[in-house]
């Protein structure tokens, strides 16, 4: 999980069980800057916590693009990417946020976890995590590229650290798991976004 991509250009793969056949289902952008070796190359998209979509029409990751030194590392803009199981229609949800996570002495721009609503594969359920004691959990429009943010939560360094959101079947509430306000118990907390969605 190299910070500048270059462990993950090939990450998110699939296999066809009828044709015993794997595949890499998103193909991620390389690009060389230099020396391959260098630690201040951007060197690639990186990618990570690969899903399916409910109704397994999608695949789709998130993507980060990480600072270090004040040095960009990372091709493109952060978000989701989703594509078609066969590689086909590959799409970018940037949206309108500027997620903020620390991992590994580095500042990533992106979303830490996302996914898709059960009935339509429009919205996204996405925290974010700031490594300062907090999580902020949004839903995110990918027709519209704009996200709706919903409530900050608790957080530890330790799981359940970030929230990893999920929908609800019938898509009215986002579920997901949290620190207590004191941060010495772990919890299940909903919100309803039936008014978000209803009125897109």
């Amino acid at each position: 999980n190299a910070p500048n991509g270059t462990a993950q250009l090939d990450r998110v793969w699939a296999v066809d069980m009828d044709k015993d056949y794997s595949y890499n289902a998103i193909v991620q952008k390389y690009y060389i800057n230099g020396d391959y070796d260098d630690p201040d190359v951007m060197s690639g998209e990186n990618l990570v916590h690969e899903a399916w979509s409910y109704d397994g029409e999608w695949i789709m990751a998130v993507k980060n693009v990480a600072t270090k030194n004040n040095i960009k590392r990372g091709v493109g803009n952060a978000g989701a990417v989703m594509v078609r199981p066969d590689g086909t229609d590959k799409r970018y949800i940037y949206a309108d946020y500027t997620f903020t996570h620390e991992h590994g002495g580095s500042t990533y721009m992106g979303i830490c976890h996302c996914m898709l609503n059960w009935k339509s594969n429009r919205w996204l359920a996405a925290d974010s995590s700031y490594g300062s004691g907090f999580s902020d959990l949004y839903l995110i429009d990918t027709y519209a590229n704009k996200s709706h943010y919903l409530c900050r939560l608790p957080e530890k360094g330790v799981d359940p650290g970030h929230i990893h959101p999920q929908f609800s079947p019938d898509d009215n509430m986002i579920v997901f798991g949290c620190w207590s306000d004191k941060q010495d118990h772990g919890e299940i907390g909903w919100i309803d976004v039936s008014d978000i969605i209803a009125a897109a």
